[in-house]
């Protein structure tokens, strides 16, 4: 199930195979259901698979031609490729392109993460335009003096419409596979205090901003086989130290613990009766830290790479075991905040006209909402497979 679009080809119809065996056949439309090469960011693009994987994106086109015209200044995109190329030649080369695209859909189901792959594409192309309150956005300009913010602010100026332009997301350009911005507003770097330049496309409504609550101390804890309450930091505070250390000295030590931050803070606030290294270690026991850095020093040497719980591979710039493991539970929270964030909008109170989802950031969802508050007691979570309950909380941004 597998198709390259003719915007690639340069032809009139796209080219589509059933199955690795099966013949090319043309077609003016490509099935819901096919992986395709063209696209880069539709909801069925292949093509973030090949940098998830490391693997090279293929050309249609055979070397020799390319450089042909290369050399009389054509550009590649106004040629067309198949009346140029001799047809037998052309149509070997569109054989060799599909067995790549085969053997890499081969990996992403070998991986178990085929599934996973569809439903974040699909997710992250759901994003809506948003109004912009251009009055507050020139202010904010007038007054910003790093260049930096300065430019994440003119990246939401909006069309001639008054909207601004749709985002467009990536999780293919980083390890883990946390979020970046191909294209429109920059809202990854927009300043919090910033974001009240969003504006709501409902008469008198809302921009909300849905927050998964310690995300990936919750996700440690799962994968350690444990079931976190609501509040992650209040629990461990309770269960190791019988809740003699405070909730913001917990919160430090996760972070010392499961990521490998300094202990000088940490051992500047604690109580004297308190040891860092001691409590550091409490923590890491809680969490299994050492099995599970084992489990994956051991992939790692085995496989040059190790794998997030939903099958992502992961390919870790070192072996060192703080490494492997903030980079697995990293790249676990990243997908799993994906899937709940979905599961979430395709439920029944969130699937309505009254709600649009317009940004994400990371462990956050930004919607344009025409109430103010979707959140009631017993639905301020939502669980994803494989993992648990995700709570979350509603904040106002606008």
């Amino acid at each position: 199930m597998l198709a390259i679009a003719k915007s690639l080809l340069g032809t009139e119809k796209h080219l589509l195979q059933q199955d690795r065996d099966g013949p090319l056949t043309w077609s003016c439309n490509i099935p819901s259901d096919f992986l395709t090469l063209g696209p880069a960011n539709g909801s069925t693009s292949i093509e973030p698979a090949f940098r998830i994987f490391k693997t090279q994106i293929p050309s249609t086109i055979p070397e020799e031609f390319r450089n042909v015209m290369k050399a009389i200044s054509v550009s590649e995109s106004k040629v067309p490729w198949h009346l140029v190329i001799p047809h037998e030649k052309y149509m070997d080369s569109l054989k060799n392109m599909f067995g790549i695209l085969w053997d890499l859909f081969s990996k992403l189901q070998e991986s178990s993460y085929l599934k996973t792959y569809m439903e974040i594409n699909n997710f992250i192309n759901r994003m809506y335009r948003t109004h912009i309150d251009v009055i507050r956005l020139d202010t904010y300009i007038g007054d910003e003096n790093n260049a930096s913010v300065l430019s994440t602010l003119k990246s939401f100026r909006p069309q001639k419409d008054g909207m601004a332009q749709k985002v467009c997301y990536s999780n293919c350009h980083t390890i883990t596979g946390r979020m970046t911005v191909r294209t429109g507003p920059r809202i990854l770097t927009l300043p919090a205090n910033y974001r009240d330049i969003i504006r709501s496309d409902y008469e008198n409504g809302f921009i909300l901003e849905l927050d998964f609550k310690s995300l990936e101390p919750r996700i440690a804890l799962m994968l350690a086989n444990k079931n976190p309450p609501y509040d992650v930091y209040n629990e461990i505070s309770e269960k190791i130290f019988s809740k003699n250390l405070k909730r913001s000295d917990v919160k430090i030590a996760v972070l010392c613990a499961l990521y490998g931050a300094s202990i000088r803070k940490l051992d500047s606030i604690l109580d004297s009766k308190f040891d860092a290294r001691i409590v550091i270690k409490q923590i890491k026991e809680y969490f299994c830290y050492d099995d599970i850095t084992a489990s994956l020093k051991h992939d790692y040497n085995r496989d040059g790479f190790i794998s997030n719980i939903f099958g992502r591979p992961i390919f870790c710039e070192s072996d060192r075991t703080n490494i492997l493991y903030s980079n697995f539970i990293q790249s676990t929270a990243a997908d799993a905040a994906m899937l709940g964030f979905k599961k979430l909008l395709d439920t029944t109170e969130f699937k309505t006209e009254d709600i649009r989802p317009l940004f994400l950031v990371h462990d956050a969802l930004i919607l344009s909402s025409n109430f103010s508050n979707w959140i009631t007691e017993g639905n301020n979570f939502i669980e994803v497979e494989n993992m648990g309950k995700l709570y979350f909380e509603q904040v106002r941004v606008a």
